[in-house]
């Protein structure tokens, strides 16, 4: 982006106006189309015009886009570059972070927007915002016909600029922005907001715009800006001069006031001074000892504010398309067989309404007719007058129009690889249960690639949600996870555990990790299939003997990590079972040790009183030889 247009106000909405009509006028979507033939269009085509209107639509469109929508959401995987032990508790920390905020975030609802606009549309847009009140981020879902990207340029993270509109009221936007539009008279009366994100010197920019007002400009989106006075300089909290002049400024690093301590990370208020790799000391007098001492020099400890390097929206296509941002839609795909289909069921409509019986008189008789049917009688003066009435049957047959009307419907089906199978329907192709499996297992890898691209839209939106995080969070965040045994733990996500101090005692964020989705996708989208898995690996002994509670509580857990119903209830279960029985052996074991060491006790007693019976005999007897000596002396 060239900065000179940035400089002054009146060129710089100049010159983004101009950019934002020629980006829109290179955008050859029709989006209207697309969502008139999702939602029912029942018009006809002849001659790319439209000829008239059917009177009955059979709306394959719709029938197949849904087919294919999934409440599926992906999974997100972390890993560092470097196979560090910090690295590695970092990419953890990130991951069970990520998977937190599937749950905190609306992801259910924003997964069914998403999915519907990737299929009708070709692509869905993901918008991150960060919520300060609430210390989190933000996220919706846009429309594609919201987002204007730049001409020529098929990934968001490499345009220059990319535009997106919405609709708002002027009152609104006053209350908002505190700007007034002018050149118009209806307060409330809704107009184009259009805001645009752009790189200038290497830092993502915003200005907010409507056709001949600037409502905000911001130079640098994602500095940190601080209020300070105009006088003193100090920042609103600390000044002490008394003015009432402030403005705001960005900065780009903060004084640690405390030491920070973390669950893994230490962090001191003071940092020592290291100079090319060199630590830098000083001499301190040190009065115990009334000597200097040699000590390494220390400073106030600055930290960098960290700043994002993506702009702040993903896009997911539904299917690459050479040459356009915006993906191949199925709709798009769907659209000659859809409007042929609409031809078909209104001829066959129009046949069925105007076919029927034709009755028809002699013209000597005076006899009145009728075509409503079953309601009313004729009276025959005789019965010779019968042969003077009769009817004409002009029934025509549909049988070519239904044919042909399903044969495109097999078509559209097999455009975008949906199968009788896939939908659910009877599929008399597969006359066993291995087929049918196989039918669909081909039908899903058909739809293959639009699951990758749904996995690597998440893989970007994660990276961003990671950068607002380390960017905009206040505070520890505390993260909740379940280890490999079901055990629900907890962690303490901050955004120091990312900095190190490099050789030149600065500290610096360290955020170069891998960003994917899990890929246990295909096994985890099917809880049946999962937990038939772990019901054979327990059958087979793979957890150890069945009849054990060790390899019965193995398998519950693993359940539990499957999200199988009443699992938790079942491993409380048989953990009370387990401890009763433990309470049980310890018990015996104690009373068989009692036992032991009565029986040592009792048998040290029987030795120790036959070792004073002999004692005694010995004693006697030796007394007794001593006295016979005697005497015979």
């Amino acid at each position: 982006m060239n900065s000179q247009y940035l400089k002054d106000k009146t060129e710089r909405l100049a010159h983004f106006n101009e950019l934002f009509r020629n980006s829109l006028a290179m955008r050859k979507v029709d989006f209207d189309l697309m969502r008139n033939q999702y939602e029912g269009d029942n018009q006809i085509e002849m001659g790319g015009q439209v000829a008239k209107r059917c009177n009955v639509v059979r709306n394959v469109t719709y029938e197949l886009v849904e087919s294919q929508v999934s409440s599926h959401i992906p999974v997100p995987s972390v890993t560092p570059k470097v196979a560090t032990a910090k690295m590695e508790r970092n990419a953890k920390n990130i991951t069970n972070l990520l998977k937190n905020l599937r749950d905190e975030l609306p992801f259910e609802r924003l997964n069914d927007e998403d999915e519907r606009n990737t299929y009708i549309f070709g692509t869905s847009i993901y918008f991150v915002e960060w919520d300060s009140e609430k210390n989190r981020a933000k996220l919706n879902v846009l429309a594609p016909h919201q987002i204007v990207p730049e001409p020529n340029v098929m990934e968001i993270q490499d345009m220059s600029y990319i535009f997106l509109t919405y609709s708002d009221t002027v009152i609104n936007i006053k209350h908002k922005f505190g700007v007034v539009i002018e050149n118009t008279d209806i307060v409330d009366n809704e107009i184009q907001v259009i805001v645009c994100f752009f790189k200038d010197k290497g830092k993502i920019s915003q200005l907010i715009f409507t056709d001949d007002t600037e409502i905000s400009y911001l130079p640098n989106y994602y500095g940190r800006r601080v209020k300070k006075c105009k006088t003193c300089g100090e920042i609103v909290s600390e000044c002490k001069c008394g003015s009432d002049e402030f403005e705001f400024e960005v900065i780009d690093k903060e004084n640690l006031s405390t030491n920070y301590v973390g669950q893994h990370t230490v962090i001191p208020k003071k940092s020592p001074v290291i100079v090319g790799g060199v630590l830098q000391e000083e001499r301190v007098w040190n009065d115990k000892t009334h000597s200097f001492m040699i000590v390494p020099k220390l400073k106030t400890t600055k930290i960098p504010v960290y700043k994002p390097s993506l702009y702040p929206l993903v896009a997911r296509k539904n299917i690459s398309k050479n040459s356009e941002f915006f993906g191949q839609s199925d709709v798009i795909a769907m659209r000659p067989q859809q409007l042929e289909i609409n031809k078909l069921e209104s001829r066959i409509m129009e046949k069925l309404l105007k076919a029927g019986v034709l009755p028809y008189s002699a013209e000597t008789t005076d006899l009145r007719l009728s075509d409503e049917i079953y309601t009313r009688g004729i009276k025959l003066k005789n019965m010779q007058e019968k042969s003077l009435l009769g009817v004409l049957d002009l029934q025509t047959s549909i049988a070519q129009e239904v044919q042909q009307s399903e044969r495109l419907y097999q078509q559209t089906k097999r455009i975008v690889g949906i199968s009788d199978s896939y939908q659910g329907m009877p599929d008399t192709s597969a006359t066993s249960g291995i087929a049918k499996k196989m039918l669909i297992s081909q039908s899903s890898g058909r739809l293959n690639s639009k699951k990758i691209m749904k996995n690597s839209a998440y893989a970007d939106l994660d990276k961003v949600l990671f950068e607002f995080y380390l960017a905009f969070s206040t505070g520890d965040k505390t993260v909740y996870s379940i280890d490999a045994e079901g055990k629900g733990s907890s962690m303490e996500f901050s955004k120091y555990n990312f900095l190190q101090m490099d050789n030149n005692g600065k500290w610096k964020y360290y955020d170069d990790y891998l960003f994917s989705t899990d890929v246990t996708y295909d096994i985890e989208s099917d809880k049946g299939q999962m937990w038939n898995e772990i019901r054979q690996n327990y059958t087979l002994g793979a957890y150890g003997d069945v009849s054990k509670i060790s390899a019965k509580l193995i398998f519950w857990k693993n359940m539990l990590r499957a999200r199988y119903p009443y699992a938790k209830e079942n491993i409380d279960y048989l953990m009370d079972i387990q401890n009763s029985e433990n309470e049980k052996q310890s018990a015996m074991s104690n009373q068989n040790m009692q036992s032991q060491k009565q029986a040592i006790s009792l048998k040290q007693n029987e030795i120790a009183r036959n070792g004073e019976v002999e004692n005694k005999e010995n004693k006697d007897e030796i007394i007794e030889n001593i006295d016979k000596k005697g005497g015979e002396n």
